[in-house]
């Protein structure tokens, strides 16, 4: 546990073409703003068959939900939204992958978002192109580790927060983790 001097350390487990991800990045400003946390993203690739075994399925669930989810919390998600081609899925995660601070992670997974969901590309590529994106084998050697450090965590979703010893998902469980952070 942290001391009351330290900020609590929040790891953020986000995908930049979960749709539930995308409305918890808009969520944490204002969970920062309120609470003395610091983020740390780690970026994850869809869990797999084992965990996700009909990911077209939960994507549209993913997408219909985030809809609804966004005009009841005043966020932001298109509807309706344009389903994530998979290879700019791909280069958005290498995207996200090459951000080292928290801040500038946070505004490349909402441009990442208003890219793969609102085919709003244009500040997505100009932040892709201001730093030096891992090959597409470098992405997939960090999201393999990345992921088995979710597992060995003891999840396998995205747009998860750990705190001490609880789990928080999107944008529906933020309460509770405040309440732990109260």
């Amino acid at each position: 546990m942290a001391s009351t001097l330290d900020p609590a350390l929040l790891p953020v487990f986000h995908r930049a073409d979960d749709p539930w991800s995308f409305l918890l990045c808009q969520a944490l400003p204002r969970l920062i703003e309120i609470h003395d946390v610091r983020l740390r993203f780690v970026t994850v690739p869809l869990a797999g068959p084992d965990f996700a075994p009909r990911p077209a399925m939960t994507l549209a669930h993913a997408m219909r939900d985030a809809a609804d989810l966004a005009g009841r919390l005043e966020l932001s998600f298109p509807d309706p939204a344009k389903t994530p081609d998979p290879e700019d899925a791909a280069r958005m995660q290498r995207l996200l992958l090459a951000r080292s601070d928290a801040a500038s992670y946070l505004d490349a997974a909402l441009a990442a978002g208003e890219a793969l969901f609102g085919g709003a590309r244009d500040k997505a590529e100009r932040l892709a192109k201001e730093v030096a994106l891992p090959t597409p084998e470098e992405a997939e050697e960090a999201l393999g580790r990345n992921l088995r450090t979710l597992h060995a965590a003891g999840h396998y979703l995205s747009a998860m927060i750990r705190f001490e010893d609880g789990w928080y998902w999107g944008v529906d469980r933020l309460p509770q983790l405040e309440t732990v952070l109260i």
